[in-house]
């Protein structure tokens, strides 16, 4: 197996060259990555694993680290090297080994393979020196005939876990996760958390920023019901207030699955 690296640092392996028809769809991703920020304002980004570089970065990305679109374009993957603690650059390199474990683990067909979500959390150090963790969720775009991933697309939140060593992997139509801990090597199945379909709807709108009027507006509902959705959504999720429960629902893409089945509507051959 080949390894391509900037500046002798192993962050991804792969086992052979990218070619054109490779990139045939980049320009609709790149739509499908505009299209989520419009509608969900979270930091989000395209890598590109072989070439080793951002295709896309969102202007929510580039807010978040305190450093312009084209700097974190033109950096690549030293942007890495720069902003996440050396110590933690372990789990990326691991990631690409992990991700083809799992997918020999679980005896995937290919065409299952994509519809998988792969969550961690790092720390990132922005332009100022704050120092924060951060949970991103990648998802698939291409692989290549080795299955490892070529293109992927990652939306980035801020962690309400504090666990930085492992690695979870989910499929949208599942009703359980796998995690994998770096440091025990050891694979754990968990449960999703369920939550109604309107419950489901309250949650997502109010992760867009609505309020409780405008939920029950859009919903056509009352606002009494929209209140009584939220309060079985913090029960049933652990949390104090409905921020929370947005945060919760992010690191365990209760909510990634919903914007992906939306976006699948709109463009179903890229998942």
């Amino acid at each position: 197996m080949n390894v391509q690296t900037d500046n002798s640092n192993k962050l991804v392996e792969f086992s052979n060259l990218a070619n054109a028809e490779d990139y045939s769809n980049i320009e609709s991703f790149i739509q499908y990555t505009n299209r989520f920020s419009y509608f969900f304002p979270y930091p989000a980004y395209i890598i590109d694993y072989y070439k080793q570089k951002f295709i896309y970065v969102s202007e929510e990305f580039s807010r978040l680290c305190g450093i312009p679109v084209k700097a974190i374009l033109k950096s690549g993957f030293l942007f890495y090297l720069t902003h996440i603690p050396m110590e933690e650059l372990v789990l990326l390199n691991e990631l690409n080994n992990v991700w083809l474990s799992f997918l020999a683990r679980n005896s995937l067909q290919r065409d299952v393979q994509k519809k998988y979500s792969i969550s961690f959390n790092v720390h990132l150090k922005s332009l100022n020196k704050n120092v924060i963790l951060i949970n991103h969720i990648l998802f698939p775009l291409t692989l290549d005939v080795y299955r490892n991933i070529r293109l992927a697309f990652c939306v980035i939140s801020y962690s309400a876990s504090k666990n930085i060593n492992n690695i979870i992997f989910e499929q949208r139509d599942e009703n359980k996760s796998y995690e994998y801990n770096i440091k025990t090597k050891q694979w754990l199945t968990k449960k999703k958390i369920k939550l109604s379909e309107q419950e489901f709807n309250v949650l997502l709108l109010s992760a867009q920023g609505l309020t409780i009027d405008k939920v029950a507006e859009e919903l056509r509902i009352k606002q009494i019901t929209v209140k009584f959705h939220r309060k079985n959504i913090l029960y049933k999720m652990g949390v104090k207030n409905i921020s929370e429960a947005i945060m919760r629902a992010i690191n365990n893409k209760l909510l990634f699955s919903t914007f992906l089945n939306f976006f699948l509507f709109w463009q179903p051959t890229f998942f």
